[in-house]
């Protein structure tokens, strides 16, 4: 096999690139045969998606929040006598 040197290519992310194709192409060979999940890891999943759930929730009430004090600045700012 022919292998070009990253010096003589004058390419200084060949051998990351290549390194990066190798290690996904490993990656995808070595993944394991999707089984049916035990009782503990249906649990977690759970647990998981509703702790998720938990911090979207929490997010969008955070971005309302940033939003209306956004507003609420600019009237005051406003507001303000020059």
């Amino acid at each position: 096999m022919l292998t070009i040197s990253p010096i003589l290519s004058g390419d200084s992310t060949w051998g990351s690139k290549s390194g990066k194709y190798r290690a996904a192409q490993g990656a995808a060979e070595a993944a394991p045969v999707e089984e049916e999940l035990t009782e503990t890891e249906r649990a977690e999943l759970a647990r998981l998606r509703r702790r998720i759930a938990e911090q979207d929730r929490k997010l969008q009430d955070q971005a309302e929040d940033v939003a209306f004090l956004k507003k609420a600045s600019a009237y005051f700012a406003a507001m303000q006598p020059k």
